[in-house]
């Protein structure tokens, strides 16, 4: 079980919930994607969450907890970068199994031309193949790229995107979907796919996350879903 806790440790840096609602959010309104200070050295968020890892007929309760850090301004991939450092503390509740990670995820310096650049997790370097500007805000129902990134550790090639979906009651999900698929002589196979959301405000606040991630080639697959603590 600590090979499926790992697996999901290390596609949970950088993540985001989900509240029971009933009405529907006016469509009108424009949402930040991103809160402004999102990026401002100090900046900080804290998430308590809980959910299931389900690997074959197992099903493990896990308590997740993590948070992300702006960092300011540095280098990466020759380019001057924002950079937002995340971590994550999974364990098992049957167990007491435990494992935490960390990562850094860097942003173009400019935010009103906003570009997700690539990461750095457990010395995996993941760098852009192609990007799309990420707008500042956006209404219910648009969706974009946010672009295609390969990795040092194997030949995975990561196609992201961003989705803005109704939150109801007055707020909305910003939404990021991946899928990591493996080219080879033979075709092209899906590895992992992945859906994070963080319920905002119109000013883009973030009030809570959920997480639904899949492992095709494992059989994992992971709902995890909590609160904003601070």
């Amino acid at each position: 079980m600590r090979s499926v806790i790992m697996a999901l440790a290390l596609v949970l840096t950088g993540c985001g919930g989900e509240e029971k609602t009933e009405q529907p959010t006016d469509r009108s309104i424009s949402f930040r994607l991103y809160p402004s200070d999102f990026f401002d050295t100090g900046y900080k968020e804290n998430y308590a969450a809980s959910g299931t890892v389900k690997n074959g007929s197992n099903i493990t309760t896990v308590a997740v907890s993590f948070s992300n850090k702006a960092n300011g301004l540095t280098s990466f991939n020759s380019s001057q970068a924002q950079s937002v450092y995340g971590t994550v503390s999974i364990s098992e509740a049957s167990t007491g199994a435990f494992i935490a990670t960390s990562g850094t995820e860097y942003y173009s310096s400019d935010p009103n031309h906003l570009r997700f650049l690539g990461s750095v997790e457990n010395g995996v370097y993941t760098t852009t193949k192609s990007n799309s500007v990420i707008p500042i805000t956006a209404k219910i129902g648009d969706f974009g790229s946010i672009g295609e990134y390969v990795n040092t550790a194997n030949s995975n090639i990561k196609t992201m995107g961003w989705e803005l979906q109704d939150g109801n009651n007055g707020n909305a999900k910003m939404c990021i979907t991946t899928t990591t698929t493996d080219t080879t002589s033979i075709g092209t196979t899906i590895n992992e796919s992945g859906l994070v959301c963080y319920l905002i405000t119109p000013e883009g606040y973030r009030l809570s996350m959920s997480f639904d991630f899949t492992n095709y080639q494992e059989g994992i697959i992971a709902k995890i879903s909590g609160d904003r603590e601070e």
